[in-house]
């Protein structure tokens, strides 16, 4: 059973960002998981993985990402049980 996502609620997110970020990431923006891949189709590609109290802290992460002028790839909402919805 997929977990509901709202906006005030924690939740775990995977966002894929054009570029290398480093790992003075994880402990910036309480990231859990950073992770740099070279992609044939997409070039270097940085996967973070994070828990967020609410989606304003989402909010506020994305926010930093686009002051950096890296593209975001995308955000996908991990579920408890490993499985992940595209957002």
């Amino acid at each position: 059973m997929e977990t509901q996502v709202t906006m005030y609620g924690p939740a775990i997110y995977e966002l894929r960002v054009r570029g290398a970020l480093d790992a003075s990431w994880i402990e910036t923006i309480h990231i859990e998981t950073i992770e740099v891949v070279n992609s044939p189709d997409q070039g270097t590609v940085t996967i973070l993985i994070g828990a967020f109290q609410d989606q304003a802290a989402l909010r506020g992460v994305l926010d930093r990402i686009y002051r950096l002028n890296l593209p975001l790839i995308s955000v996908r909402h991990i579920d408890k049980e490993g499985c992940g919805s595209s957002v």
